[in-house]
């Protein structure tokens, strides 16, 4: 098997703007939310929910989901776990340590093998596996197996 990893030869817009952004708490707080409010924003399209569905469901009025739909307000934790809750999502969140990248996974309990599950069913490790590579393969090696 061939693995091959492409990467674009010129940076996007999006890759250009946000490497012109100033490296300061302010604005890397406004980012993320602005991630958070478009990954909301995709699941509310995905389930055929409007501004108002999500408003009764979180149980806020309409302005304030609008106000933060549009990113004119900060919201905290709770409003997020509230908006999550609302289109059957939950938040996830992480520190991660300085020199190293994180990336989430997302996977089905009920997909994990057998093998990687205590005699209780707790998974032992978070995702089970992951195949990553840098160097493109250049031959199968039969004898290897």
């Amino acid at each position: 098997m061939k693995i091959k990893i492409t990467k674009p030869d010129k940076p996007t817009e999006l890759q250009k703007l946000i490497a012109e952004l100033p490296f300061d708490a302010a604005s890397e707080a406004e980012f993320k939310g602005l991630m958070l409010v478009e990954e909301l924003l995709t699941l509310m399209k995905e389930q055929g929910i409007n501004r108002t569905e999500l408003a009764e469901r979180m149980g806020v009025g309409s302005p304030r989901v609008t106000a933060m739909l549009n990113g004119s307000s900060n919201f905290k934790l709770e409003t997020l776990i509230r908006a999550g809750h609302a289109v059957g999502a939950t938040l996830e969140q992480t520190l991660v340590p300085e020199g190293m990248k994180g990336r989430w996974v997302n996977y089905r309990e009920d997909e994990i093998h057998s093998a990687f599950r205590s005699s209780k069913g707790k998974v032992f490790v978070n995702p089970p596996f992951q195949l990553e590579t840098d160097e493109i393969a250049t031959e199968d090696d039969a004898d290897a197996a």
